[in-house]
This record gives structure tokens, sequence and C-alpha cells, in this order.
């Protein structure tokens, strides 16, 4: 196993699991919050990271850059919102930070991990989501033939 400079902190990545048909997941690495050394993984499938409030930050400010009339929210389910996952911005030390709480990878434990909304902006999943969003308003204005 080789070690990553904390440099590289934090991560997000996708991952496909072939238990039948199982969402794609998001996991996220960064330090626990509160902390400057315990790096710990979160877990989450993508209905859920959709519907983050940091990430429907981002998706809303890119989409208002393009100037849309109307940002779409991710869809909502009608079953109640689970404790976890949930993230929300606060404003610290002279900057913006996301703070992310949800299930340990692997585990049922709820843990928050923090990191800058700089850093916050740069996760592929993130990028994603933005995507996934850009493309979907540019097919609802394209005209229909």
């Amino acid at each position: 196993m080789s070690t990553v400079a904390p440099s590289e902190f934090p991560t997000a990545r996708f991952e496909f699991r072939n238990e039948g048909y199982q969402p794609r997941w998001i996991l996220v690495t960064a330090y626990r919050a509160g902390s400057s050394d315990n790096l710990v993984t979160v877990e989450m499938d993508f209905g859920q990271w959709l519907a983050l409030a940091p990430v429907q930050y981002v998706v809303k400010l890119e989409l208002s850059q393009q100037q849309p009339r109307r940002p779409v929210a991710a869809a909502e389910d009608s079953v109640a919102t689970p404790m976890v996952p949930r993230g929300h911005i606060e404003w610290k030390d002279g900057q913006n930070w996301v703070a992310l709480t949800a299930n340990r990878a692997g585990t049922q434990e709820p843990v928050t991990i923090e990191m800058t909304l700089w850093q916050w902006f740069g996760l592929k999943p993130v990028r994603a989501a933005v995507d996934d969003q850009l493309v979907n308003w540019h097919d609802r204005k394209m005209p229909k033939w």
C-alpha cells in the first residue's frame, strides 16, 4: 500500500457495486471534523449525494453562470430524509468550509468530515453533479422538432 501525501486530501471517487442492482456510490476521504491528522472515508449513493446542500450550492452557482431561468434541484424521494448523509457550508477561519456527515465506508457509523469550499469545488463527484445538471438543462432548452 502506498502512502499518500496529506496535500492529496480530500479525495472523492465513484464506485459501482455489483451486488444486484446498486446505484453508483460516492466515497469521500477527508480529515475528520476538528482534526488535521485523522483521515476517514464516508460513503453514500448518488441520489443522496445529489441531494446534499453543498452539492446543490455548486450546481446552482454553475447554472446561474449559464443564466437558466430555473435551476433544477435534485429529485426528492417520498421517503423521509434520513439523518445521514447531510452537509452544509459554514464560515470558519476566514473562509467557507463544507462539513459533510455520512456513514463511514463499510459501516453504519456516522462521521463528519470537512474541507474548504475551494477543495469541495474540485472533487470529481461534485463536478459530475454539475455536468449532469447542465446537460439536463441544455436538453430541456433545446427545441423539440
